[in-house]
């Protein structure tokens, strides 16, 4: 007993040191602990022989319990004896250095050994601490997923191509209404009528469709931030998630049905019936409840709306169809909204006659020239304000001598026809509702005000038609009482319209020929005299026919042509020279008040297409190439626009009408600012006078055929012309060889001279 006492006191000694004359505990450490902040990584638990568990390169707080520890001067590490320590940790270090705890900061390598705590202190040097549950093991960190990558990776391919097929189904059946795919069945191509046939059935149920794409999609898209959250953790997952459903879930798919979405939603219509099926028990009534308070698809195409649809063709380069195809369509689709105000010819700029006015030479001459074959009559001299007694026909004229001096009013007093008088805010199709009967396609416009309450449905001479009334009511004109006698109102005449004026707009195209005096504006279709609009300089130029030339004029330029071109040389004598002394045409310029520029006159201008041949016979005119900046005057004697008589020449002796027309494309400006007299050949006058020339030569050679007559039973002689078939008799106001082959037929046994040919010629 006394020696176990003894031993216990030398063990006791043995643990105490004198060092300078201070006593020195030797250090025990009687236990380890891991800290670290909350939700960080580092410690991860105990092993199977108690050591501690920690993530290897993670920075850690080491908490180091026991007594004596006040005078450990360094903490190592090391895998089997203190000697081979691998890593120090200085007194330094410690934030925390105390008599029973020491703690500090350190990251422990990856290693297959534990790390073991070894103390050094100034009296007992190093010592090492041998019990197992103060040993550290550091584990490389392992993240554990739900199942192996590959499944995940495969899985999440798999979620993506929903994703990507959910969000390109939103747009490219959601797109097509069942009113397009209707369309697309009837008029589409093949493989568009087999495409919208198999997506039309799911398509007539919107909302639920539009609820089983949107559910899926966000299923989808919720799976794919699921297991990119357990793949990577983090920030990581969040951009990769982020990114991966915004590229490949959202905007490619969407790119590619934007142009393919019929095709794309065909190809996959059995995915489509799947999810259906698969969320019927939401969707369903999700989708009752939509159709009820959002309601369900209708897109019906009204006028306005087909109307813009039809001009963006207009401007696409792509559209395949004609643009004079879209323009009609475009014509007869706002034919609706217009009135008769819109499309009528203004009063300012319409021909009429007086009754009054005698139909001498003069007036026949100007009624030819004017190219119209009906034209309005007014009493007086008062063309607004009048009351319109009937209408003339250029027929009426065709046994009216010139000189029996016959009045107006007489031959259309005679004739009696109708003139109809209509309200201009009438529509257009109720006009031309009228102008299809066939009983005329001509009438006047006048004051809405005063053709409802004076006019009801009756023509100018007063008779009324069944018919107007009824094209009357639908605007209304015959809801107010009748009045015994329309002629003590006269109306206010505005303008005037015809079944042309209607077709153009129809057609929204001009439609013109050789008698066309007036030039009309498609934008606006107001139509406005060539001298209209004028500049300032140009208010004070004037072009106007001239007198006849003198015989030595004549000679000399009827030479000059013959030489020019042959295509004089066959004309019959009588018709060139008409042809010449008619259309001889000079310019005045009369200069304005406190000027001292002259007035100018184009005769010609870059680009604008001209139908006539000049030749200056008297004064100067300047001709200016703008690309060039070249400036040149030219006198008498020069000429412009040859190519129509090449043209002209051509077409005779080929027998083929050109491809460009008979007109050429000036690229200068000819300009007159000085009196100018010249000679004008246009292209229908040409023509007429060649008509002439063939007439007389075919009323000349006749071809005489002797045939028997069996009731008289004597020979009788009967004259009839070559090439007198219906079909060459024919005009064509589009072919220049019809066109020469004139009905001389009926005239050739009647004309004994070609002295009764004088008047047609002149």
């Amino acid at each position: 007993m006394i020696i176990k006492v003894f031993l216990r006191l030398l063990l006791l000694c043995a643990h105490i040191v004198c060092i300078d004359g201070k006593l020195e505990i030797r250090p025990v450490v009687s236990g380890v602990r891991i800290e670290s902040d909350v939700d960080a990584s580092g410690f991860l638990g105990y092993g199977d022989a108690g050591e501690l568990l920690v993530e290897a390169n993670t920075e850690v707080d080491l908490v180091i319990f026991g007594h004596g520890l006040e005078n450990v001067e360094m903490v190592t590490f090391t895998d089997s004896v203190c000697v081979t320590s691998e890593f120090n940790v200085s007194e330094s270090t410690f934030y925390i250095h105390k008599d029973m705890k020491i703690v500090f900061k350190y990251a422990f390598v990856a290693w297959p050994q534990p790390w073991r705590i070894c103390l050094k202190s100034e009296c007992h040097g190093l010592i090492q601490i041998d019990d197992d549950r103060t040993w550290i093991q550091a584990v490389q960190s392992t993240h554990e997923t739900f199942m192996p990558v590959w499944a995940q990776c495969a899985i999440l391919c798999l979620l993506f191509s929903i994703s990507a097929l959910c969000s390109g189904l939103t747009l490219g059946l959601m797109a097509l209404t069942p009113q397009e795919l209707s369309i697309l069945m009837k008029s589409g191509s093949q493989r568009e009528k087999k495409h919208a046939a198999a997506i039309y059935p799911i398509r007539c149920h919107g909302n639920r469709l539009l609820c089983t794409v949107i559910i899926m999609n966000v299923i989808v898209n919720t799976g794919i931030t699921l297991l990119f959250d357990d793949l990577a953790e983090g920030l990581i997952a969040f951009v990769a998630s982020t990114v991966g459903i915004v590229v490949f879930g959202e905007i490619l798919p969407q790119s590619i049905c934007v142009k393919y979405g019929l095709a794309v939603g065909a190809n996959t219509i059995f995915i489509t019936k799947f999810f259906m099926f698969l969320l019927f028990p939401i969707t369903w009534p999700l989708g009752k409840i939509l159709d009820k308070y959002a309601g369900v698809d209708i897109d019906v195409v009204n006028r306005s709306r087909m109307v813009e649809m039809l001009k963006m063709n207009m401007e696409n380069d792509a559209c395949d169809i004609d643009l004079s195809t879209l323009k009609i369509a475009i014509g007869a689709m706002e034919l609706t909204k217009k009135s008769v105000r819109d499309v009528m010819t203004d009063i300012d700029d319409v021909f009429m006659l007086s009754e009054d006015q005698v139909l001498n030479a003069e007036t026949m001459t100007k009624i030819s020239d004017s190219g119209y074959t009906r034209i309005p009559v007014f009493e007086g001299n008062n063309r607004n304000k009048v009351a319109v007694k009937n209408l003339l026909y250029v027929s009426d004229l065709a046994l009216i001598g010139k000189d029996n001096n016959i009045t107006v009013k007489a031959v259309a007093r005679f004739n009696k026809r109708r003139l109809r008088i209509v309200d201009e805010s009438m529509p257009l199709t109720a006009l031309m509702d009228e102008f299809k009967l066939g009983d005329y396609h001509l009438a006047m416009v006048a004051k809405a005000t005063e053709v409802k309450k004076h006019h009801h449905g009756k023509f100018a001479d007063g008779t009324v038609d069944s018919f107007i009334l009824k094209s009357m009511k639908l605007v209304e004109a015959t809801m107010m009482p009748q009045v015994e006698n329309p002629e003590d109102h006269p109306v206010t005449l505005v303008g005037l319209i015809t079944l042309e004026d209607i077709t153009e707009e129809l057609l929204q195209a001009e439609i013109t020929d050789e008698t066309d005096c007036y030039v009309t504006d498609d934008a606006q279709k107001k139509r406005r005299t060539n001298t209209s609009k004028k500049s300032a300089a140009e208010l004070f130029c004037s072009e106007k026919k001239s007198e006849r030339l003198s015989l030595h004029m004549l000679e000399m330029t009827e030479k000059w042509l013959l030489e020019k071109t042959p295509l004089f040389g066959n004309m019959n004598p009588k018709a060139f020279e008409n042809l010449i002394q008619r259309n001889i045409r000079e310019v005045l310029i009369v200069p304005p008040k406190n000027s001292t520029s002259p007035g100018t006159l184009n005769l010609f201008e870059a680009g604008v297409m001209s139908k006539r041949f000049l030749l200056i016979l008297e004064g100067k005119a300047t001709i200016r190439f703008n690309e060039k900046d070249l400036i040149f005057e030219c006198g008498p004697w020069t000429c412009f626009g040859e190519a129509i008589l090449e043209k002209m020449e051509m077409c005779i002796s080929d027998r083929k009408e050109p491809s460009t027309g008979f007109f050429f494309l000036p690229d200068y400006n000819l300009t007159v600012s000085g009196p100018c007299r010249f000679l004008q050949i246009s292209t229908s006058s040409l023509l007429h006078s060649l008509r002439i020339t063939q007439f007389v030569k075919e009323i000349r050679t006749p071809k005489i055929s002797i045939t028997s007559d069996d009731d008289f039973g004597s020979p009788t002689r009967k004259a009839s012309i070559l090439d007198s078939s219906p079909n060459s008799r024919k005009r064509s106001s589009t072919s220049v060889m019809n066109s020469l082959a004139l009905p001389t037929a009926r005239l050739a046994a009647k004309i004994a001279s070609v002295e009764e040919l004088k008047p047609l010629m002149e």
